[in-house]
């Protein structure tokens, strides 16, 4: 489990980048070893009674906002570029 007090919201961390997503199993979370080597902790806000997702739920959702964060990047780019004005 990470450090909710050094984690930071998923949508917070910018993943344009090399990254690298480590993620822990859903009963024990990542040994303290990945938890002091990682750059950043990534927390992914709950609402309601559920305290967590699951493994490949989470996975994707991080996954997916890599995606979307690159592609948002990409737009800028190509919206700047002379050809495109």
């Amino acid at each position: 489990m990470c450090n909710k007090r050094q984690a930071q919201t998923y949508t917070d961390i910018d993943m344009t980048g090399a990254v690298a997503i480590i993620m822990g199993s859903e009963a024990y979370g990542l040994s303290p070893t990945w938890l002091t080597t990682a750059h950043k902790q990534v927390n992914i806000p709950m609402f309601g009674s559920v305290d967590s997702l699951n493994l490949s739920v989470a996975t994707a959702l991080l996954l997916y906002e890599v995606v979307r964060q690159r592609t948002q990047v990409t737009n800028q780019i190509c919206n700047e570029t002379p050809q495109h004005r």
